[in-house]
Parts: C-alpha cells; sequence; structure tokens
C-alpha cells in the first residue's frame, strides 16, 4: 500500500474525490485509513493535556503537533490528513452560559450561570467572547500559520441537538421539562441550533483561509460544509418526542450543512431511524452500539437492513475490519460506505488486513 505524509497529498484531488463519493459518482466506498507511528505525540488532540500543554508552552505544544504530521502520522490513498482540537463533546455549552468542567482524563459540561435559573428564564445566546471559544481560536491562529493548505483543519465538537440544553439542565431535569413545559423547550431548542449555527460560522472563519476543506471528529470530508450531527439525549425520549423536540432543530442544522451523517449512539435511538430517514440533507447514518455491545457487524437486520432500505449511506468506524466487511458485504450498495480505521505501523497483522480490504473493494 503507498502510504504518503500529509505534505506529499493533493488536497484538492482528495477532496474532489470525496464530493464525488458524497454525490454518488465514486462507484466504492471511501476509506479514511491512517497509519501511525508508536512515537506519535499521544494525546494532544484531547482537552485536558491539551489546555495544559497548550498554556504551559504554546510553541511547544503547536511543533509537537506539527512534528507528528512530519514525522508519525502516514495516508492511505483517500485519506485526508486533520486537526481539530478536542474540547470536548458539547464544547457549544459554555458559549451560551454553561461552564466546562477539565479533570485530568475527561471533560464535560454543567449549568454555568443557569444553575437555579427556571426554565422560561434562561435564554441561549451565542457569545463570541466566551473564554473557552478564545482558546479555541487561540490554536486554531497558531496551527493555521504552520500547516495552512496542507491539511483540513476540523470543527470542535460543539454537540448535538438537545444535548447542550441538556447540558445546562441536566438530563434528568430536561426530561421532566418536556412533559411540564414543553412551549419552554421548543423555544430553546430553536435558540440553542441559532448558537449552533452561530458557532459554526464564527469557527469556521478562524480556519477558512487555510483550510481547503472542511471535517470533524467523525473523520469524513467535503470541500463543502460537512459535519456530523447527533443528539446524544434522544438515547432516553420516544420516537413521538424525537419527532416533535428533535427533528425541527436537526432539519435546521442539516439544511445549514452541506453534508451530514448522523451519530446514530446506542440501542434506544434505533428506534429513531424511520423518522432520521426522512430529515432533508441527511446524507446517513453512523451507527455506534455503545460500550459492551456487539459490533455493528452483529446489527445487518436491525440497523443496515432498514438503511439498505432507504439507500443512504453509512459510515463505519469504532470496531474491528472484520466487522466492517461484514456490514459491506450486507449493504445493497457497499459504494455508500465511508470507512474510518487507523493502526500503528507495527500492527502489520491489521495493516495487512486493512489493504486487502481497500483492495476488495477498488480503493487501491
Amino acid at each position: 500500500m503507498n502510504l504518503l505524509k500529509y505534505n506529499e497529498i493533493n488536497l484538492n484531488e482528495r477532496l474532489q474525490r470525496w464530493d464525488d463519493w458524497w454525490d454518488g459518482k465514486l462507484g466504492r466506498p471511501m476509506f479514511q485509513a491512517t497509519v501511525m507511528h508508536p512515537c506519535r505525540a499521544v494525546g494532544w488532540g484531547f482537552v485536558p493535556s491539551l489546555l495544559k500543554g497548550f498554556n504551559q508552552d504554546k510553541k511547544a505544544f503547536t511543533e509537537a503537533v506539527k512534528n507528528d504530521f512530519d514525522n508519525n502520522i502516514y495516508y492511505a490513498p483517500d485519506s485526508i490528513p486533520q486537526y481539530w482540537p478536542n474540547f470536548g463533546a458539547g464544547s457549544l455549552a459554555p458559549m451560551v452560559g454553561g461552564e466546562a468542567k477539565v479533570a485530568p482524563e475527561s471533560i464535560w459540561f454543567e449549568q454555568g450561570k443557569w444553575k437555579d435559573i427556571p426554565l422560561d428564564q434562561i435564554s441561549l445566546r451565542f457569545n463570541p467572547e466566551d473564554e473557552y471559544l478564545r482558546q479555541i481560536c487561540e490554536i486554531y491562529a497558531l496551527l493555521t500559520e504552520k500547516l495552512a493548505g496542507k491539511i483540513v483543519f476540523g470543527h470542535p465538537d460543539q454537540g448535538g441537538v438537545m444535548d447542550v440544553l441538556s447540558s445546562i439542565r441536566g438530563a434528568e431535569q430536561l426530561l421532566v421539562d418536556l412533559y411540564d413545559d414543553p412551549d419552554s423547550v421548543h423555544r430553546l431548542v430553536k435558540e440553542e441550533v441559532d448558537a449552533w449555527i452561530g458557532a459554526y460560522q464564527y469557527i469556521r472563519k478562524q480556519f477558512d483561509h487555510a483550510s481547503p476543506g472542511s471535517g470533524c471528529w467523525a473523520g469524513f470530508f467535503s470541500a463543502k460544509k460537512a459535519y456530523v450531527v447527533q443528539s446524544d439525549f434522544s438515547y432516553m425520549i420516544s420516537p413521538d418526542m424525537f419527532k416533535e423536540f428533535v427533528v425541527p432543530g436537526l432539519t435546521r442544522v442539516c439544511q445549514f450543512l452541506d453534508r451530514s451523517i448522523y451519530h446514530l449512539d446506542g440501542i434506544p435511538q434505533i428506534q429513531h431511524l424511520p423518522h432520521l430517514f426522512k430529515v432533508p440533507n441527511l446524507y446517513g447514518i453512523q451507527w455506534i452500539p455503545g460500550a459492551g455491545n456487539p459490533e455493528p457487524g452483529e446489527w445487518l437486520e436491525e440497523v443496515y437492513a432498514p438503511i439498505n432500505e432507504a439507500n443512504v449511506k453509512v459510515q463505519l468506524m469504532a470496531c474491528s475490519l472484520k466487522s466492517m466487511r461484514k456490514v459491506l458485504k450486507y449493504m445493497k450498495h457497499p459504494e455508500n460506505a465511508v470507512i474510518l480505521c487507523s493502526c500503528m505501523d507495527t500492527d502489520t497483522e491489521i495493516l495487512s488486513e486493512m489493504e486487502k480490504l481497500m483492495i476488495d473493494y477498488g480503493a487501491i
């Protein structure tokens, strides 16, 4: 397999291939496949170590990131080199008045200034002066100076529809709110989506001049606006509630974006597939069964049969290559799939299996 460093890749050519895949013109699956050297600076993308390293020595931090691209990461055909700062899932929360809690190995978001405030008195507005946002923008500023035009800069994980609101209210209280004050919830979901779009536009301006395309944590790309959409809160609600409270906001986000795939996280979300298939401009589904559950390849009838029927795109990630191959074999249209996979260059068996999968489906 011909592996290239980031500075040997023709980004515009590969991004065109991605857009051909989105438009149904490629005729085969896409593979975002990377091979890493074990000496990679582990953790530079995750927020606790990221903030610690960044705030202690900005120059050393940016040099460590660039060194990884220079020496420690290699890209297979189709693959796009990307940097996105991992400031935690739902990083929009502090930008609308919530609070980030950073621990050595994790991060979460809490009520912030909205603690103990009645639901009907909460108003979510994107704050471009937020300190958390300032640090995100500073990282982009330093890295775009070093890597402009050589990689794709992706967005941080801003959170999904109702997920940021869940951080502000707490998941249990928000479930109660759905019954006690649905009108206020509808208003706040609309405000949450307004803020989400505002934050996306503001953050994109920080790197648009330096990035020929867009990406996100899910590892798919486009020359246009591409992002993984989600609503992890929907794990706890019925299909009727999903249709009422989530689908309108999700529709607005998908119409704002050019390319999107839904992060279907957890078994209870399977029941929402019929509504998801009807969301305009939502291209496909990324199925994550959840910790302790069988891999995606064991959910052919429950998940991939309706996906086959709907003829939408699929992202396969966070599972074995054996499971990915099983899903591809089951799909009526394997050309609708995008595969996210990686390994260390010392994992020769996995590397060989990865290469064989790409050969079998025409990527190399």
